[in-house]
């Protein structure tokens, strides 16, 4: 193993890059006085003194969107010098997809940001997301129907419709909201089942997929018959 010396010289200059523009952004978040440090660096739920299980699920939602996210890019990765380039193709879309969703999630785009900020009708990024899905589905239709056990991507897409007709009918931004009681049960409890089918389809695919690789790019075990015959003498073969 290297030394510390001798870590601290090979990665020096990932080091600046990396950790310098981060200390220069907290030094700057530190130095101005129109957020307080604190509102940005501590967790929501310490900051308004709310009970901890609160927006547990949403939470719990939103790491199954990253895992999925990590497990897919770290495939591509894994696949790409291989002769399955389109196979990687397919991980590194789902998985920025997913990075996307998580992101959207975890920082309200579409509920808060783009509707209330921005001006964007909520409508408008559900059929962005629409028409992404279908250009996956579309591209990698051979790999998800012949090389997959595809099920749980429908019955992620059945709960996914499912929480969107649902939410829709009770936040439509061109008619007046109206609810149900049952409402957050149908939308979240459909959103959270849908996430989790995304994250066992893409992480059992990736699992079969890698390991799948792995045989096929395996050497052969030598045998009797493969080893190759060394030369003692020039009248004598030792096999």
């Amino acid at each position: 193993m290297k030394t510390m010396l001798e870590q601290l010289k090979r990665y020096r200059l990932l080091i600046i890059y990396l950790y310098i523009p981060v200390i220069v952004v907290l030094t700057l978040i530190q130095v101005q006085k129109t957020i307080p440090f604190a509102e940005l660096t501590k967790d929501r739920a310490s900051l308004m003194k709310v009970k901890f299980y609160w927006g547990l699920l949403s939470n719990i939602g939103i790491l199954m969107w990253t895992i999925t996210a990590a497990i897919c890019i770290f495939t591509f990765f894994l696949l790409r010098n291989r002769s399955r380039k389109k196979l990687g193709s397919f991980f590194l879309y789902a998985g920025v997809f997913s990075a996307i969703l998580a992101i959207d999630d975890f920082f309200f785009f579409h509920d808060i940001i783009f509707p209330q900020i921005l001006g964007i009708y909520e409508e408008a990024i559900f059929l962005v997301y629409f028409v992404v899905i279908v250009i996956f589905i579309i591209k990698f239709k051979d790999i998800i129907l012949k090389e997959t056990d595809n099920v749980f991507l429908f019955l992620a897409f059945v709960f996914f419709v499912g929480s969107l007709i649902v939410d829709i009918a009770t936040h439509n931004s061109f008619t007046p909201h109206f609810t149900f009681g049952a409402h957050h049960y149908l939308e979240d409890g459909s959103k959270f089942l849908g996430i989790m089918s995304w994250l066992i389809y893409f992480s059992y695919t990736a699992y079969k997929q890698t390991l799948k690789s792995d045989i096929k790019l395996s050497p052969m075990p030598k045998t009797a018959s493969t080893k190759t015959p060394v030369v003692n003498s020039p009248n004598q073969v030792d096999l």
